[in-house]
């Protein structure tokens, strides 16, 4: 069967969701094609699922911090219950989100998408030709060269879980690693973090991982760095990880997870038939997230070449891809000022530049840092792990970057994308009255 559409979106998540929404929305035809369920990663095996699973460890760690101030014993995870709590907000949504594309006259189709030449995509026996695709496909976990690789599961796995093995295994410190550890932990798992190198959680203020590592030794997760994995091996009760100089250093572990990074997944897609440039950070864009060497073709989301694999990034890629298929190349998308958080217990984030960015660029810059543990908002908690630093520019005061770990981070990083994107200096973030007592009372303290 052959087909015709003015734009054909490869991807349902919330990057083609949204691309495919405003080109509707303009009145164009508009094919969605999902492989796998319609919503993508975020609401059925990433940010939602995974934020169900931490509540209890946040609750937890709470009580464990007030331990004698008013607390008696901390709470106890039901990890079968909690599983159970995490399907009501997965089940049915694939179905809900594909209903709702369709109600707005998006024809919806399910399948691998594979490109035959430069304008023609064949999903199952449908042959489509389309005046503009948009590539939404996302990410796959890396592959893993070692021994024995098949034997460790990808987070999908973990987040099905429906009992807890008692012992965890996740390699890679990453987003991944860091967040499923905490909830492992904080449900009776013995749980350990071998990440290769010396640094974890790059693309975050090394010195408030450093807090953050030391926050999850607290709770009980065992963190090896510059441990690199030589081979996975399948024992009599589960399996062991090889790792260190050599492979001489034995995890024993009952599960192992895979949290060593993810690629672009777009291999099916036979992107060399469409003449799409693609690099081991993804598929080659614009500033305009139009394909460099394909002009019909634009990439969005998790698989582009762009600096963040966010949800809150990949919608805003897809509206702006859309724009610029509707208008030609009128908007080039802006990354400034994007929140990033890792959802441990506690979260960590960061906004803006890293400090180390500054010192390679020679950028002149103040540094403010604070120790929250004696600020009230976090001392009332009785929280241990809590610190801030911002960098403002020298001359103007203006905010380039905030991070912190600590209660209340995943919060406050909105505050901080705020003050960031909209190019706001310390002095004027002063004049705001904030409420207190609060934790975005004292970011006025934070910047200086």
């Amino acid at each position: 069967m052959k087909r015709a559409f003015e734009a054909l979106v490869i991807g349902a998540g919330p990057a083609g969701g949204a691309a495919a929404l405003a080109l509707r929305e303009a009145g164009r035809s508009v094919a969605l094609v999902e492989s796998r369920g319609f919503g993508g990663t975020c609401p059925l095996r990433g940010c939602n699922p995974k934020k169900v699973l931490l509540g209890p460890a946040e609750a937890r760690s709470l009580a464990a911090h007030l331990a004698g101030k008013g607390i008696k014993a901390p709470p106890q995870v039901d990890w079968p219950r909690l599983a159970a709590f995490k399907q009501t907000f997965v089940e049915g949504k694939p179905e809900e989100i594909e209903a709702a594309y369709a109600k707005q006259g998006i024809t919806t189709l399910h399948g691998q998408a594979r490109f035959l030449d430069r304008e023609h995509v064949a999903v199952g026996e449908t042959i489509i030709r389309a005046a503009h695709v948009v590539l939404a496909c996302g990410l796959k976990p890396r592959p893993l060269e070692f021994p024995g690789a098949e034997h460790v599961v990808i987070s999908d796995a973990f987040l099905d879980l429906t009992a807890l093995p008692r012992r965890i295994a996740f390699i890679g410190g990453g987003f991944i690693s860091f967040e499923f550890a905490h909830a492992a932990a904080a449900a009776g798992a013995e749980t350990v973090i071998i990440h290769r190198s010396r640094r974890a959680l790059k693309g975050f203020d090394p010195e408030l991982v450093e807090v953050l590592i030391k926050a999850s030794r607290a709770a009980g997760i065992e963190v090896r760095l510059e441990t690199p994995v030589a081979a996975v091996e399948k024992t009599g009760e589960g399996f062991a990880v090889l790792c260190g100089q050599g492979g001489r250093e034995r995890i024993e572990a009952d599960l192992v997870v895979h949290g060593a990074g993810r690629v672009a997944d777009v291999d099916a897609l036979n992107l060399k038939a469409a003449g799409v440039a693609v690099s081991a950070k993804g598929i080659i864009v614009s500033p305009y997230l139009q394909s460099t060497t394909n002009p019909r073709v634009y990439a969005v989301g998790d698989a582009a070449a762009t600096p963040f694999a966010l949800t809150p990034t990949g919608d805003m890629e897809g509206r702006v891809a859309a724009i610029n298929i509707l208008g030609g190349n009128v908007e080039e998308v802006d990354h400034g000022g994007v929140p990033r958080v890792v959802f441990s217990v506690p979260p960590l984030c960061a906004v803006g530049v890293l400090e180390e960015d500054l010192k390679a660029e020679d950028v002149p810059y103040r540094k403010v840092e604070r120790d929250l543990a004696d600020s009230f908002p976090w001392q009332r908690l009785g929280e241990d792990h809590a610190r801030a630093k911002v960098l403002l520019d020298e001359e103007s005061g203006r905010v380039l970057g905030a991070h912190m770990v600590g209660h209340m981070a995943e919060e406050l990083a909105n505050l901080f994308a705020l003050v960031v994107r909209l190019g706001l200096s310390a002095e004027q973030v002063g004049r705001v009255v904030w409420a207190y007592p609060t934790c975005g009372y004292y970011l006025k303290y934070l910047l200086g």
